[in-house]
């Protein structure tokens, strides 16, 4: 039987490891959106819209409001130069804005209530769970720390699964 590897893995191999394994190379660049987001598109826009996301090059976002989807559009361009300025090459050719009523922006709370349904089905115990949380506790966004925590458990499963092959 394989040892199990000690937790917690630094968080560069671990999220490496467990994008490529599940294919999903824009969970990386979507959180660095998320990240940026209101120096993005600034306070006022932050307040009302969030990115919700990121497929062949196409950014999706929620706004709260119907008349917010104008503003959004009319700035589609400098979104995409501002979004693109972020990465070494270009990632995204289009924004696309979708209504979306009953979407609190920078809701903490949904993403907690995330985490402790991804904590209930998680194979790996609660120590290494609580290692996980003391190893992203530094990251100073809720939704990145969310998002790091989601793919740190993901790659957990994936060593244990492999150690029982």
């Amino acid at each position: 039987m394989k040892r199990r590897a000690s937790f917690p893995v630094d968080i560069k191999s671990a999220l490496a490891r467990a994008l490529k394994s599940v294919n999903q190379t824009n969970v990386l660049t979507f959180a660095r959106i998320e990240n940026k987001w209101t120096n993005i598109v600034g306070p006022q826009l932050a307040a009302v819209s969030k990115p919700a996301g990121f497929k062949r090059k196409v950014v999706t976002v929620w706004v709260s409001e119907p008349v917010w989807m104008d503003t959004m559009l009319y700035m589609e361009r400098q979104i995409i130069t501002k979004l693109n300025a972020l990465f070494a090459s270009p990632v995204v050719t289009k924004v696309k804005i979708i209504h979306k009523s009953g979407f609190n922006v920078g809701d903490s709370e949904n993403a907690t209530a995330e985490d402790r349904e991804d904590d209930k089905d998680s194979p790996l115990s609660d120590s290494e769970i609580k290692k996980i949380d003391s190893a992203i506790a530094g990251l100073p966004d809720s939704q990145l720390r969310s998002s790091f925590k989601r793919v740190m458990l993901k790659d957990g499963k994936l060593k244990i699964k492999r150690s029982r092959r």
